[in-house]
């Protein structure tokens, strides 16, 4: 009998197992609003590059060090999911550049800003967690009225949902969190200290992975 119950336990646990697996597969890439970075601004100052123009008809290469102040936020609830899904893998974060603003008028046409590194660093007072990623990815901007518009695409940062958990989610007592994003960009054209701005897109969230 004992042996019988057992298998019976056994058949059981790998059943909720393969459900599990396949409410996971179903529900990864679900989005979750864990790190308040929709419409986080980023500011930065504008220095000479020092990189060569590959002709003489190339503008200046400047460059800025971009950084948010910190965010604050609440920790994350797991209990919010189903149980399957409290324990993913990871936390994919989106970062899309929805607008510019600078504070000098370069005359490059088309002007366009390459991202080198992007990271992103949570805190609390348990400790602190840094993700980072080298996109390189090239952004045209185009003039508006007051600003530039971005014709941007997503830049991913990839965290480890165990190296986050114990900083951005709720364990007994919730605790205070603050997030940074820091950016180092390349413009084609600019003035040395010119004052720049970064407007994240309205829709950020984040995403599951399993």
């Amino acid at each position: 009998m004992k042996i019988y119950q057992a298998g019976l336990v056994l058949v059981g646990a790998l059943t909720l197992a393969g459900c599990n697996s396949i409410i996971q597969s179903a529900a990864d890439n679900t989005a979750v609003s864990v790190i308040p970075l929709a419409n986080a601004k980023l500011t930065g100052t504008m220095s000479a590059s020092g990189a060569t123009p590959l002709s003489l008809q190339a503008q200046a290469l400047y460059t800025v060090p971009f950084t948010s102040p910190a965010i604050s936020f609440g920790d994350f609830d797991p209990s919010s999911l189903p149980s399957a899904l409290q324990n993913p893998s990871g936390l994919d974060i989106p970062i899309v550049i929805s607008g510019v603003t600078l504070a000098c008028a370069p005359g490059a046409s088309p002007l366009t800003m390459t991202v080198n590194t992007l990271s992103l660093t949570v805190k609390d007072a348990s400790g602190s967690q840094t993700v980072s990623t080298s996109p390189n990815t090239i952004l045209t901007l185009t003039k508006t009225a007051s600003s530039y518009s971005v014709s941007s695409s997503t830049m991913m940062l990839k965290a480890k949902w165990g190296d986050f958990k114990s900083i951005v989610t709720k364990n007994g007592t919730a605790t205070p969190n603050t997030a940074t994003l820091a950016l180092n960009a390349t413009f084609n054209d600019g003035a040395l200290g010119c004052l720049a701005t970064l407007n994240l897109a309205s829709t950020l969230q984040q995403n599951i992975r399993f």
